[in-house]
């Protein structure tokens, strides 16, 4: 009997080992586990706070940019952030931060699924997945008026069971428009000869400046949407307070066009105590008062397509061309582009 009992008691004690080792090996790094590497990089990025004569090119991150990093783990059914002693960071073109983390490859049909959101600098609601939910989402705060950076994300999903460097593929999550007012070259006064005027101020109202871009990864794909947001005066060419004179055939700004980080909206909007998303001029010619022109924005067609553009799309640059024609109104024509995906690039961030 006492054989009996002892044997009992061994089997327990083994089951205990083996139900704690399973525990170890599903929470602790694999003996074989290596770096889980990121590389990033995009065709246009801007990491400054205020508006810049020009967006920032190139096919890699600048010296010292910042990441937010967050990972599901499919076969631990848990949330890991990156970077939460010391942000990820760009440091002589290589990716840190602290504590790091590591690869922990299970058997049957584990995976890895990444959200990376940039600039790492500003506040972000970091994503709270489940193993009912386990889709990564975050929510990033946006305000036109007083932000002014380019705000991107990246997911994916890694499924080879391999500790090789993650190629994130960052795309951008606001629009950029850019502004730039001409006086017509056949702008002339009742003798024929040329007649400047002088801008005032142009900007744009009744646009949606601040909000918060919920920005989701299920897996397979991202995808971003604005919140509700407040409506304001938005932005426009920055126009001196004592208004700047255009000689005929004259552009303002003269050189590279100044581009404001909007958030994506419809431009139909309208209520009965608002007006439609408008560009308001403001300007005089000579002796003349001030005349004010309100343009509705739904109704500005793309140079190229001719068609009315009815809303501002995630990743676009939006080149409004204003011609003033004195005697002849005002013509408007915009030009759009779109920012462009680009593979990341080596280096890549190397977590442990």
């Amino acid at each position: 009997m006492l054989n009996r009992i002892i044997r009992i008691l061994g089997s327990a004690a083994c089951c205990a080992l083996l139900l704690a080792g399973c525990s170890i090996r599903l929470d602790d790094p694999a003996p074989n586990a290596g770096q889980i590497g990121f590389s990033a990089g995009s065709a246009l990025l801007r990491n400054d706070a205020t508006k810049s004569a020009s967006l920032i090119t190139g096919t890699s991150f600048p010296e010292n940019s910042q990441l937010h990093v967050w990972a599901w783990h499919s076969a631990a059914a848990q949330n890991i952030s990156f970077g939460g002693t010391t942000k990820v960071h760009l440091s002589e073109g290589a990716w840190d931060y602290s504590p790091h983390q590591f690869w922990n490859w299970r058997d049957g049909e584990d995976y890895y699924d990444f959200l990376s959101i940039y600039p790492g600098e500003k506040t972000v609601t970091p994503p709270s997945a489940s193993v009912q939910q386990s889709n990564l989402q975050a929510l990033v705060p946006y305000n036109a008026l007083s932000d002014q950076f380019d705000l991107m994300a990246a997911g994916l999903r890694r499924t080879e069971k391999i500790t090789t460097t993650v190629p994130l593929q960052f795309s951008h999550l606001l629009s950029a428009v850019g502004v730039k007012i001409k006086n017509a070259s056949s702008s002339v006064d009742n003798n024929g000869d040329p007649l400047p005027i002088t801008l005032k101020s142009c900007s744009f109202v009744n646009l949606i400046t601040s909000s918060s871009i919920n920005v989701v990864f299920d897996g397979s794909s991202l995808s971003s949407a604005p919140g509700p947001g407040a409506r304001n005066a938005g932005l426009g060419p920055q126009v001196p307070a004592a208004g700047v004179s255009l000689n005929p055939g004259s552009f303002f700004p003269s050189g590279s066009a100044e581009w404001d980080i909007m958030i994506p909206q419809d431009l139909r909007f309208e209520s009965l105590d608002t007006t439609a998303p408008s560009l308001r001029i403001v300007y005089n010619k000579g002796d003349v008062g001030d005349e004010v022109e309100l343009i509705p924005l739904k109704e500005i067609k793309n140079a190229v397509s001719k068609e009315e553009i009815t809303s501002w799309e995630a990743g676009v640059q939006y080149q409004y061309e204003i011609e003033i024609k004195l005697g002849g109104g005002i013509l408007v024509i915009v030009r759009t582009t779109p920012w462009e995906v680009i593979e990341a690039e080596t280096p890549g961030l190397m977590i442990i």
